[in-house]
């Protein structure tokens, strides 16, 4: 619980606290994914078209095949394998039914939805020990969220300097041993 109120802390840096609550079904029509795309062996791979699954890497991408696109600026959330993985999809997909889609109801940025989809990321420790993620459930989620307040935030500019660039010299000789 400790560990979790701290993420809550740091997501919320900034954004205002004054941020109205929100449930996701208020922001997004969420929806299972593509069925027919759930047995992937007919498919003719080398596409132009990305399917998005339940893996953890890659946005999500199993791989490109020749098929139709059905999605564009999304939000795709594994049900099953990296359960709540969220990843935005902001190009012409399709996704299969490992995923929940979140379709969005108005215009939201691709600040908005990347920031979404890691507020969602952050909340998947409740579909641990084997608790499904349905539309449902995933709609009834609250999010603290100042939308317009969020579009004008300034990110300032990381810095690029490497941290390996320093020689780090580890006095070996004067580390002593210890139980684990």
């Amino acid at each position: 619980k400790r560990f979790y109120s701290g993420i809550k802390r740091i997501l919320h840096i900034s954004i205002s606290q004054r941020g109205k609550i929100m449930l996701l079904k208020d922001l997004f029509d969420i929806e299972y994914g593509q069925r027919i795309y759930h047995d992937k062996s007919g498919l003719e791979e080398k596409g132009d078209t990305p399917l998005i699954s339940s893996k953890g890497t890659n946005d999500g991408i199993y791989g490109w095949f020749k098929i139709k696109p059905k999605y564009r600026h999304v939000i795709s959330v594994p049900n099953t394998g990296t359960v709540c993985h969220a990843y935005y999809q902001g190009h012409n997909c399709c996704i299969d039914d490992n995923c929940l889609v979140m379709i969005p109801k108005k215009a939201l940025s691709i600040k908005e939805m990347i920031y979404i989809s890691l507020l969602i990321r952050k909340d998947k420790i409740r579909y641990f020990y084997g608790r499904q993620v349905t539309p449902e459930r995933l709609g009834n989620t609250e999010i603290k969220f100042n939308l317009s307040r969020f579009n004008n935030l300034n990110v300032p500019e990381l810095k690029t300097k490497s941290l390996t660039n320093n020689k780090i010299e580890l006095n070996v000789k004067s580390w002593k041993n210890f139980r684990i």
